[in-house]
């Protein structure tokens, strides 16, 4: 951890230029199979971002630590997409990536990894709804807009979609550089005992700490919740002791929706719960689908309440 913490504190010479990590053969490949499945003008003005900013830029003060680049969410809006998909069967899809818990392919260099991960975004189907056919994961990924992210250029915003998977496809490889550059053979083993550790299971050790340490609470708001999350609740304990609202517009995409739990003891008239459209005379308001949810409910006295849950 001290190595990597030194990696980005003080790179030196080590800060070198993205192109040198993310090639530009590795970018001509992403472009090809960009123009097959987005619009062909979008792709084109990414190539010139790429050309005149991306491939130029250092990989830790030019790209990691640009503030600017992370007011755009053009890295981590795709991460926070693609990182860990809860399917709808129960199984997690992990993007090959250092910041999660992927399984499978070897990635102790960058031809392994690169290989893998256009493999996971482009021909790896997933389904995060059981009504839903499977599709590919790129198309999980969706448009960022100016009207919540104003560090985007108009222009940016156009071609969010190809441009997150280049800026996505960069981070990562940096990541990978990093590690295998500190830790080439301990990195991989050390993760996966820290996976097995504290992440196998989060979603039932989630249930089993609402249910038990919160079980006297009238009202639970959970925020940043996956569909699959809020599906598996319902059917559980906590589904038999809460009402669980969720946003009219939830997002299966996002995996960012927020939530609201009233105890069927205190609010007993499931019927007398409603969704209130708060957005509805906002425009333009940076608020994506499943960021809110408010509702109404009469409590078991007939007193009525206003609940939101919110994430910004």
């Amino acid at each position: 951890m001290a190595d990597v913490q030194a990696f980005v504190d003080a790179p030196g010479d080590r800060d070198v230029a993205v192109a040198e990590v993310f090639t530009d053969d590795m970018f001509a490949e992403l472009e090809q199979i960009l123009r097959v499945v987005f619009e062909a003008t979008h792709v084109e003005a990414v190539a010139s971002i790429w050309k005149d900013d991306l491939r130029k830029r250092t990989i830790v003060d030019g790209f990691l630590k640009d503030e600017t680049l992370g007011k755009k969410r053009l890295a981590s809006m795709p991460d926070r997409v693609t990182n860990t998909i809860l399917q709808a069967d129960g199984s997690a899809a992990m993007r090959p990536a250092v910041i999660n818990c992927y399984p499978n392919a070897d990635l102790g260099s960058a031809a392994s990894w690169w290989k893998a991960w256009k493999s996971f975004m482009f021909t790896t189907k997933v389904a995060k709804n059981a009504d839903e056919p499977a599709k590919p994961v790129y198309q999980l990924l969706l448009p960022i807009k100016r009207s919540k992210y104003p560090a985007l250029t108009e222009a940016e915003e156009a071609a969010s979609l190809p441009l997150q998977m280049v800026a996505g496809a960069v981070f990562d490889a940096i990541l990978v550089h990093m590690m295998n550059s500190v830790a080439p053979e301990t990195w991989q083993p050390l993760r996966q005992e820290l996976c097995s550790a504290l992440n196998a299971g989060k979603g039932a050790r989630t249930s089993e700490i609402l249910e038990k340490t919160y079980a006297d609470a009238d009202v639970l708001f959970l925020q940043e919740t996956a569909s699959a999350f809020a599906a598996s609740i319902k059917k559980g304990a906590l589904g038999e002791a809460y009402h669980v609202v969720a946003p009219a517009a939830a997002d299966p995409k996002r995996d960012q929706n927020s939530l609201v739990l009233l105890s069927k003891a205190r609010f007993p008239d499931a019927s007398s719960i409603k969704h209130i459209d708060a957005l509805k005379d906002l425009e333009d308001a940076p608020v994506a689908p499943g960021d809110l949810v408010v509702a109404s409910a009469n409590d078991a006295a007939g007193a009525p309440h206003v609940f939101a849950s919110f994430h910004g």
